[in-house]
């Protein structure tokens, strides 16, 4: 190969490297999962938000699990499992340490950042974390924009990089905020839940499948603040 080809090819095979580096530590933000985006700026005062729950999932059609075949058996666990059989349920300014997070769960919150206390809860249910079904929806009805904040255990997130992200969940972002809970397990690991948010306008809200692996994971819940007329 004569000079002027080496440098040809020279100038090629550098360009092909910087182009590979921009790949991976370049990637335009929408290419990045939601968790890895920048953290938000939030207002620094946040004031519950009026929600109304439209209608929790549909259960009386089959929907496709993780694990179908997984039942609660763990010792440490059981304790906190609710006998009745209590749904979705919307609680004013019910963010607050000492609050049950799922309804059919007795764990309660015990570390709480100050700028989410007091804040609009959605109480879910922990029994349904498994489900993967894009038919599970659980909605939501508001009059004002929001800010929708989903407080996702933070070992899911291990799960969504080896299984994929529910595609509801792409357009949330950190906060840098986590809660922490008494839940055993959670406690045993030292994980706790990383709170991601949205803007949402005034109008239908819907949640979808949680996607956990249930031998690994919980399932998420969330809060809501006025976002103000304008979004901001």
């Amino acid at each position: 190969m004569n000079a002027p080809n080496r440098s040809r090819a020279l100038w090629i095979f550098i360009a092909c490297l910087c182009l590979m580096e921009g790949a991976v530590f370049g990637a335009p933000p929408e290419l990045l999962p939601f968790w890895k985006l920048p953290a938000v700026e939030l207002p620094p005062k946040l004031l519950p938000a009026k929600v109304e729950l439209v209608a929790g999932p549909d259960l009386t059609r089959a929907l496709a699990l993780f694990d179908p075949d997984h039942k609660v058996t763990n010792p440490l666990t059981e304790p906190f499992v609710k006998k009745a059989d209590e749904d979705y349920r919307v609680v004013p300014s019910g963010l607050v340490k000492g609050a049950k997070p799922f309804s059919d769960r007795n764990y309660t919150i015990s570390v709480l950042p100050d700028r989410l206390a007091g804040l609009t809860q959605l109480q879910t249910r922990m029994s349904h974390k498994n489900i993967i079904d894009g038919r599970f929806g659980i909605a939501l009805s508001v009059a004002r924009p929001v800010y929708l904040f989903v407080a996702m255990d933070e070992r899911m997130l291990k799960t969504f990089a080896q299984t994929g992200t529910p595609s509801w969940m792409q357009d949330f972002a950190p906060t840098g905020d986590r809660i922490l809970t008494d839940d055993p397990l959670m406690k045993a690991t030292e994980s706790g839940y990383l709170i991601f948010v949205k803007k949402c306008p005034a109008g239908r809200i819907v949640l979808g499948p949680c996607g956990a692996n249930p031998k690994y994971n919980s399932m998420y819940f969330t809060f809501l603040a006025e976002a103000g007329q304008d979004g901001r």
